[in-house]
């Protein structure tokens, strides 16, 4: 998978395109993929977050997160929950499971502008790297 204006699918055993994403907006900025890879998640500089399926690379869903801009994002172990980080320092936790994407479950303030995000612990914990460092949060978000 590539970021940019397009987003790209291979075969990661023989190097074959499989897709070529038809994005709702055209500046992609974060990817997180489910733990079964079935689901693929983008998220750019529109604020909106897509969630694809990779048995054809159709687009789900689609909603706006409320951000200015999401620079990153990640899913929990258990394919449940995303979390989107914003430029604007607004992390956003999003379940898509159970026929529920997109439905905003918790939010968190960070320090600044979130460049980087990665669950830890069995999914308990989100570290996320900011622009002034980085911050490790216990989640109690129900999934």
């Amino acid at each position: 998978v590539a970021v940019g204006a397009d987003v790209r699918a291979w075969e990661l055993g023989t190097g074959a395109p499989l897709a070529v994403l038809d994005l709702p907006s055209r500046d992609t900025q974060a990817l997180a993929t489910s733990p079964d890879e079935s689901l693929l998640w983008t998220a750019g500089a529109d604020g909106r977050v897509s969630q694809w399926t990779s048995r054809n690379w159709a687009l789900d869903s689609s909603w706006f997160s409320g951000s200015p801009e999401i620079w990153s994002a990640a899913i929990d172990p258990t394919g449940s929950l995303l979390a989107t980080g914003d430029l604007d320092g607004a992390l956003r936790f999003w379940s898509v499971g159970a026929g529920r994407p997109g439905e905003l479950v918790g939010e968190h303030a960070a320090r600044d502008w979130i460049r980087g995000l990665c669950f830890a612990g069995g999914g308990e914990q989100l570290i996320a790297a900011t622009s002034e460092g980085v911050e490790v949060l216990t989640l109690s978000i129900e999934r």
